[in-house]
C-alpha cells in the first residue's frame, strides 16, 4: 500500500487495500500517518528545502528567455452548462469499465476476484485516457476525487480506534522509515546524475504527493517550467502504482 501511494497517491494504496483485503483500521492508520509525516515533508519543500537542495545540486537552467515563458493554465476546463451531461458520461464510461473487470473475474475464476477488477480497472483506465474524447470530458477529475471522498468516510467509520491506538507506534515508524528511505534515495540518485534542485523536488513533490501539489509548489519555488516534469511524474506514478504495489505484495508473499 505504501508503493502505491509513493508512487501514485490515495486511490492507488486504496485500490491496493481492496485488492490484498487490508482491514479497515489498517487502512486508516496507514493514511493518518501518512498525513502527519507529509505534513512535516511538505512544509520543508515550501521553505528551506530549495536553498538547502542548491548547496549538493545544480541550480535550474531555464530553456526560455523570461519573455518568452508564457503562463501554463493547469485548469484547463472551463465551467459551461454541459457539465452534468459530462458528469454522466464519466460516470457511464467508469461503470462500464467495472462491468467488464467483473465480468472478466467471473469469466477466470467463476467468482468476484478484487485483484483481477481492480487491475482490469486500471488498465482500461489508462487505455481510455488515449482517447481525445474521454480527455476532453469536464470535471471527470473532481468526480473521481469527491467518489474517493466518499469511500474514505465509508471506511473511516469502520474503523476500530482502540485497536489504532494498540497498534500504531509500529506502524507509524515502519511508514516514517519508508518514506524518509525514498526521498533520501531521491536526492541520491539526484545528486549522482547531477539533476537540478527544482526538478528534484517538484518529482519528489508528485511521488509523495500528487499531481494536485505540483502547481502549489511550483508556485513557491517560483518556477513555472517545472510544471510538466511534476505533472508527467504524478500521472505516470498513478498509472503504475497499482501494479507496482500488487506486484511487490504477491513477490513477498510466504
Amino acid at each position: 500500500m505504501l508503493i502505491g501511494v509513493y508512487t501514485g497517491g490515495t486511490p492507488n494504496m486504496s485500490a491496493i487495500g481492496l485488492s490484498l483485503h487490508v482491514n479497515e483500521e489498517t487502512f486508516i492508520l496507514l493514511n493518518a500517518g501518512d498525513l502527519f509525516i507529509c505534513g512535516i515533508y511538505l512544509i520543508f519543500l515550501m521553505t528551506f528545502a530549495q536553498s538547502l537542495l542548491l548547496k549538493f545540486l545544480p541550480s535550474f537552467k531555464s530553456k526560455y528567455k523570461a519573455s518568452e515563458i508564457q503562463e501554463m493554465n493547469l485548469d484547463k476546463q472551463k465551467k459551461n452548462f454541459g457539465k452534468i451531461k459530462d458528469y454522466l458520461i464519466s460516470s457511464g464510461i467508469s461503470v462500464l469499465i467495472l462491468l467488464i473487470g467483473v465480468g472478466l473475474s467471473y469469466l477466470i475464476k467463476n467468482n468476484i476476484s478484487v485483484i483481477i477488477i481492480i487491475l482490469t480497472v486500471t488498465t482500461l483506465g489508462i487505455a481510455s485516457s488515449f482517447s481525445n474524447k474521454i480527455k476532453k470530458l469536464n470535471y471527470s477529475f473532481e468526480l473521481g476525487e469527491y467518489l474517493l471522498l466518499i469511500f474514505c468516510v465509508a471506511i473511516g467509520s469502520l474503523a476500530d480506534f482502540r485497536e489504532l491506538i494498540n497498534n500504531s507506534s509500529t506502524i507509524f515508524l515502519f511508514l516514517a522509515v519508508v518514506m524518509i528511505s525514498s526521498v533520501l534515495l531521491h536526492y541520491f540518485l539526484a545528486w549522482i546524475f547531477r539533476i537540478d534542485a527544482d526538478t528534484v523536488i517538484i518529482t519528489s513533490t508528485a511521488a509523495i504527493f500528487s499531481p494536485a501539489m505540483v502547481a502549489p509548489i511550483s508556485s513557491v519555488l517560483k518556477n513555472r517550467e517545472i510544471l510538466i516534469s511534476g505533472l508527467t511524474t504524478g500521472l505516470v506514478g498513478y498509472a503504475i502504482g497499482n501494479y507496482l504495489g500488487i506486484l511487490i505484495a504477491y513477490f513477498l508473499k510466504p
